[in-house]
């Protein structure tokens, strides 16, 4: 698929990104980040409308999955599988979890990579 110069050229910006994690400070977040537009409980349900507003994403994800076992490249359904995971995580770990709940803590589950490596250089 690429060339020696491609995998290298691909190679060098993966770990000149990858390092680069390490030598950057911690990002602040502004409080105002966990101030929904919507903070009514609908169907004991906090921040209804913003948890709801993630169920196309979901239905995106199962949609991939649905459509995984019709690939015609069998090469690209490892790839293709772990493209619909991810949506699927985002859409229900990534956003409705952190509206449902409205803590940082999940806010940190969800981020505990970048939160790992900024521990790491100091």
């Amino acid at each position: 698929m690429f060339g020696r110069e491609g995998r290298v050229a691909l190679l060098a910006v993966s770990t000149t990104g990858i390092l680069g994690v390490f030598f950057v400070g911690p990002i602040p977040q502004d409080p105002s980040y966990h101030w929904f537009a919507d903070t009514r409980v609908i169907a004991g349900v906090a921040n209804f409308w913003n948890v709801v507003s993630n169920i196309p994403i979901l239905l995106v994800a199962a949609f991939g999955l649905w459509r995984l076992p019709r690939l015609d490249e069998r090469e690209t359904r490892m790839g293709y599988f772990i493209l619909c995971v991810a949506v699927a995580l985002v859409g229900f770990g990534g956003h409705a979890l952190k509206h449902v709940v409205a803590a940082v803590a999940v806010l940190c589950i969800v981020l505990a990579v970048p939160a790992a490596a900024t521990r790491v250089t100091k």
